[in-house]
């Protein structure tokens, strides 16, 4: 049976979190009466039209993942076609990525640092000159793309396949809403050869490769419904086009936009005006975990990759 501390102390703990999460709803609110800007109308309309069947690529252009298209469609589905039924949605939604910035945080620091990471992100996540506010497809990547990190963590301290696997499933969810989740793939890979480099596991290269497949795996799943999907409705082509031929293309255009540097430079300035606290302390926090990784046996980073004491 748990003490009477411990049960004051989780009782604190939950009361914590349900206030952080009520602030980070009651904050998205205030954006609920603003209509659908550009890209998220097209998800909005492309969504609509799956119902009626529609199919993305195929009877409507757009080069985003199909991932944000089923969540639109999934909210109309279950309410009606509104830019508010979506707002709410996406206000419900984010109560879950908070949970998840708590937990991975917790795992890494501690309860204490898991509910101020969660109350800073309900609140800086919410930005008006981030538009934190709408629901754009960012809004949606980072709560898979969290937990991701959360089981890459788990998986430096357990060294299980499964973690890797799940790793890699949630990072292919969240490359299913957003392209640019794909990054997480290079923050994988570097770890793993983190490990070989400083030998912080007993296993060999062979099975640490094995855990690289596992997170390949992971990876892919979330892609087969689509697969599938597009393949039956004979819109397969149309779809490796939009999602590939065509954003390697616009990838390709990526020098021309160094001219617009100066537009960059402003928008940062414009961001930092709101959030510049918060890059602050993310600074320090990169600090400590510098420090933690440059140590020797007893620093942090073996604290944090268990498995190989």
């Amino acid at each position: 049976m748990r003490s009477v501390p411990q049960q004051s102390n989780t009782l604190l703990i939950s009361l914590a979190l349900a206030a952080i999460l009520g602030l980070t709803f009651l904050l998205r609110m205030k954006f609920w009466n603003q209509p659908f800007q550009m890209d998220e109308g097209v998800y909005g309309y492309i969504g609509w039209g799956m119902l009626d069947g529609l199919v993305p690529y195929k009877d409507v252009f757009d080069h985003k993942p199909p991932g944000i298209y089923l969540l639109y469609s999934l909210v109309f589905l279950l309410t009606e076609p509104s830019a508010l039924n979506v707002k709410v949605f996406a206000s419900i939604y984010t109560l879950g990525t908070a949970l998840a910035v708590f937990l991975l945080t917790r795992k890494v620091a501690g309860t204490k640092a898991g509910c101020l990471s969660a109350l800073l992100f309900g609140i800086f996540s919410c930005g008006p000159k981030i538009e934190g506010g709408g629901v754009n497809a960012e809004i949606f990547m980072i709560l898979p793309y969290t937990f991701a990190a959360y089981f890459l963590l788990q998986a430096a301290e357990t060294d299980k396949r499964k973690s890797y696997f799940l790793a890699g499933l949630f990072t292919g969810v969240a490359c299913t809403i957003k392209q640019v989740a794909v990054v997480n793939v290079l923050w994988i890979a570097a770890f793993l050869l983190f490990r070989i480099w400083r030998r912080r596991t007993e296993k060999t290269v062979g099975e640490i490769a094995a855990d690289g497949v596992a997170v390949a795996v992971g990876m892919v799943l979330p892609w087969i419904p689509f697969v599938l999907y597009f393949y039956l409705n004979d819109a397969l082509r149309p779809f490796f086009y939009w999602q590939v031929s065509f954003n390697v293309g616009y990838m390709d255009q990526g020098p021309k936009y160094l001219e617009n540097l100066t537009i960059l430079y402003k928008q940062m300035k414009m961001i930092l005006s709101e959030n510049l606290v918060l890059w602050l302390l993310a600074l320090v926090g990169l600090s400590f975990l510098w420090r933690g990784v440059s140590e020797p046996e007893g620093s942090y980073s073996d604290k944090v990759l268990q498995s190989s004491e």
